[in-house]
């Protein structure tokens, strides 16, 4: 019996595993490049958007870091490097 459920939990494991969305090279990126420029080391990214302007892959996102400050980053073109605007304290209020 104990065999039974050990290899029904490995089997759910892989099954969530292969379900589990690939991170996008851009987010890596975008992490890293904040780490940089900003120094901040990244909690998390929300309020993503990726588009596909005249051929090329546009993403916004928003960056928020471990120390609590938040700035949209913004690319224009794969080659191109992010760029940073960090959100005041309205903005942080709206979003």
């Amino acid at each position: 019996m104990p065999f039974r459920l050990t290899a029904f939990v490995v089997f759910l494991c892989l099954l969530v595993a292969g379900n589990t969305p690939a991170r996008a090279e851009w987010q890596d990126q975008v992490s890293a490049e904040a780490e940089a420029e900003l120094g901040c080391d990244v909690a998390y990214l929300s309020h993503i958007v990726e588009r596909s302007i005249d051929g090329k892959p546009l993403v916004m996102v928003k960056v928020h870091c471990m120390d609590q400050r938040s700035f949209d980053a913004v690319r224009y073109d794969k080659m191109e490097p992010f760029k940073f605007e960090e959100c005041t304290t309205r903005e942080k209020k709206s979003c």
